[in-house]
């Protein structure tokens, strides 16, 4: 048994298609070190909670640690 499919399309209106960006603007720039050095983050993180119990926990715990971090990291700043 022989069978054919068939798709024809008009490909001279095709006003739904939207160019491709150039590479060059397709990017993400990253900042310099010499910007982020300028830029000192000081303060504590604090979680939402998103009344999963088990979660919940586990955020508060992560929240702990890197707030104890960042005290140690001040400390041997100063």
């Amino acid at each position: 048994m022989l069978r054919c499919l068939c798709c024809c399309c008009d490909l001279g209106e095709n006003s739904e298609r939207q160019p491709l960006l150039q590479p060059r603007s397709a990017r993400q720039t990253c900042p310099t070190p010499s910007d982020s050095q300028n830029e000192k983050r000081i303060g504590r993180l604090t979680m939402r909670r998103v009344n999963v119990p088990e979660l919940d926990q586990r955020f508060t715990d992560v929240a702990e640690s890197f707030n104890e971090q960042q005290e140690h990291h001040e400390a041997m700043l100063q």
